[in-house]
């Protein structure tokens, strides 16, 4: 993710993110609302997909995952239009931007020659036995080996792919991970629980939901396979977003809602969930109006490392999951 560099002065960086909402307006010429869609300016970009969030210190990020693997700042997003220098970024910023706040601004987007970004960057897979390790670690969930062939997740001893901007081949050897194979196009997502640099990889997008769901009725969103299958065991209605920060753009909701009569958002219930759920509540409720709400655990069980369903199935007890369901669920199907 582009940012600030080591040592860079702490003040100056204040500086220019005063004015961080100017900078992204001069490129995007619209204001900016963190309930809107918007086109990427530095890319071919017919349908509004990408988004703005104010992270926990006020700091405006830009998210279009077509692009990045993170949301970028004021000059990350600038890097990336006008192909630039860090150092140039911010010049242009305060020179071209900030001094010149009261005129209208007009900057040229140097559009640069086609990214490879429609190449198929698969990930292939070598799958392995299933053995008393993975046993434990999904049988703690009460995730059977029915439920994981039903839903193509697999254990693997590695993995292979490209890398994002050289796009040459490497491998990853493993010792417990899991693909998640079940999506269009042969797009996988990989699971490395135990890993704390490198938990996920994939080459899915926000747009590639997860799970098999019915068309009507009530429709749980969650952010996780985990959180997917533990509630689709309860015998709900579930489908799993790529995480709480990887929202599908309105066509791709839109067609998620039809039919529906409920949407229930169930994200974690730390303060980066809790602001998901609301954003991901109001954007479907700008498509279809009070159709979509947003439910998390009480937040206190968040220091007792309950922060999702399977937590709270795994540490408490089904007994516990089901009590929740049905004061925060059950009521919607009355």
């Amino acid at each position: 993710m582009y940012g600030f560099k080591e040592g860079y002065n702490t003040l100056e960086k204040e500086y220019i993110f005063k004015y961080q909402e100017e900078v992204f307006a001069a490129f995007i010429k619209d204001e900016i609302d963190e309930k809107k869609m918007y086109l990427a300016p530095y890319r071919k970009d017919n349908k509004p997909g990408c988004y703005f969030k104010y992270d926990d210190n006020g700091i405006l990020y830009f998210h279009d995952w077509a692009t990045f693997t993170h949301g970028v700042n004021c000059i990350g997003f600038v890097r990336e239009c006008l192909n630039m220098s860090f150092m140039e970024a911010l010049n242009y910023i305060e020179f071209s931007i900030i001094n010149n706040s009261k005129k209208v601004i007009n900057p040229i987007v140097k559009y640069k020659p086609e990214r490879k970004l429609n190449i198929k960057k698969d990930i292939f897979i070598s799958i392995r036995s299933w053995n008393s390790v993975d046993k434990k670690f999904w049988s703690s969930y009460q995730i059977s080996s029915k439920n994981l062939f039903e839903d193509r997740v697999y254990a693997i001893c590695a993995f292979s792919s490209f890398k994002k901007d050289t796009f040459e081949p490497f491998t990853i050897n493993t010792k417990q991970s899991y693909a998640y194979t079940d999506f269009k196009d042969n797009k996988k997502k990989i699971y490395s629980p135990f890993e704390k640099e490198y938990k996920w990889f994939t080459n899915c997008t926000q747009n590639d939901i997860g799970g098999k769901f019915k068309e009507k009725g009530i429709l749980i969103i969650t952010k996780s396979y985990k959180d997917y299958r533990v509630l689709k065991n309860q015998g709900l209605n579930v489908c799993w977003f790529q995480n709480e920060g990887q929202v599908p753009n309105n066509m791709i909701l839109e067609k998620l809602i039809k039919n529906k009569d409920k949407i229930i958002v169930w994200f974690d219930n730390d303060n980066t969930g809790i602001g998901a759920g609301n954003l991901v509540k109001d954007i479907i409720n700008d498509i279809k109006p009070n159709i979509a709400t947003n439910i998390t655990l009480d937040p206190s069980l968040f220091n007792k490392g309950i922060k999702d369903p399977s937590d709270l199935l795994k540490i408490k007890g089904k007994q516990e999951l089901e009590k929740f369901i049905k004061k925060n669920i059950s009521k919607w199907n009355k």
